[in-house]
């Protein structure tokens, strides 16, 4: 593989923790619009039908959020695994501004701004440093993926 191919391989690998964040978010967004629909709501005499078919709505809402919850808990617990080992791919490299550069924008999921501000450099220098992180994590990709 050529290193441009490493190099988009780790950072795919690093990123996936902003992915699963993301679909956890779709997912929380979506059982609080359900969650809400659960909620009583007070009867307009004037516009609502007193009576309803025998369709159970709120059972099924019901348990779409519990489906939802369950689905929540378990990208959680595969984003803990995945943070594991994104932290233990980050831990490999040699240089600590790259090991706390790279941990704070992918675990941590700064911007390079906020990594920056932290870190007390330049942006201009954390995006060095970043890339030269990723650089490294590039060059032993193939021996870590050939190895296993």
């Amino acid at each position: 593989m050529t290193e441009a191919e490493n190099l988009a391989l780790v950072y795919e690998h690093l990123g996936q923790i902003r992915v699963l964040e993301r679909q956890i978010r779709r997912k929380q967004l979506q059982r609080d619009e359900l969650q809400s629909c659960l909620l009583p709501r007070a009867i307009r005499y004037d516009t609502d039908k007193v009576q309803t078919s025998p369709e159970d709505v709120l059972a099924e809402t019901a348990a779409a959020v519990l489906d939802l919850d369950k689905e929540i808990e378990q990208l959680r617990r595969q984003k803990a695994r995945l943070i594991r080992d994104v932290v233990k791919t980050i831990e490999t490299l040699e240089d600590d501004r790259e090991k706390l550069i790279l941990t704070a924008y992918f675990v941590s999921r700064m911007t390079i701004r906020q990594v920056a501000d932290e870190v007390h450099y330049s942006p201009t220098q954390t995006y060095r440093i970043y890339r030269a992180g990723l650089l490294h994590l590039a060059e032993r990709w193939n021996t870590w993926n050939s190895g296993a």
